[in-house]
C-alpha cells in the first residue's frame, strides 16, 4: 500500500511540476511548450497547449502554420511540426522534406513525458518511436 501511494505522490509532483513548468513558458510571449507530448500528461492527464493547437492544424490541413513549426528554430515545436506532416499524410515538397531531415538529424533531446512520467528523448528516438523518418522516404 505504501508503495501505491509514493507512486500517487510522485505522479501527482512530476505531473503538477510539468504543468507548471509548461504553464509558465505558456504565460511568455515566446515559446507555446517546453515538453513534447502526444496526447495528455501529468496527473491531470491534459494535452500540452501546442497539441491543442496542432489538432486544430491538422483538422485544418493548414501547411502554412506547420511551415512555420517547422522554421521556428524551436526543437519542440519542430516535432510537433512534423507529427502535423505525418497526420496529414499528403505529399511534401523537397524543401519541407530538407527541413524536416534537418530536425531529425538534430543530435539533441528534448523533455517527453508518459503520463506522469518526465524524461529526456533524443530526437532520434521520438521519430523512430513516431515513424518520422518515413516522411523522408517519399
Amino acid at each position: 500500500m505504501k508503495t501505491i501511494f509514493s507512486l500517487f505522490v510522485f505522479c501527482l509532483f512530476a505531473g503538477g511540476a510539468a504543468n507548471a513548468q509548461e504553464q509558465s513558458k505558456n504565460d511568455g510571449a515566446g515559446s507555446r511548450t517546453t515538453i513534447f507530448v502526444l496526447g495528455g500528461y501529468g496527473y491531470t492527464n491534459r494535452p500540452t497547449q501546442a497539441y491543442i493547437e496542432l489538432d486544430e492544424i491538422v483538422s485544418k490541413k493548414n501547411k502554412t502554420a506547420l511551415s512555420a513549426w517547422l522554421g521556428s528554430g524551436e526543437l519542440v515545436m519542430q516535432l510537433y511540426a512534423i507529427e502535423g506532416y505525418k497526420r496529414l499524410g499528403s505529399e511534401i515538397d523537397a524543401a519541407t522534406r530538407e527541413q524536416i531531415s534537418l530536425v531529425l538529424n538534430n543530435r539533441g533531446s528534448v523533455a517527453t513525458a508518459n503520463g506522469c512520467m518526465v524524461s529526456r528523448s533524443s530526437v532520434q528516438q521520438i521519430a523512430e518511436k513516431n515513424g518520422y523518418f518515413r516522411l523522408l522516404e517519399k
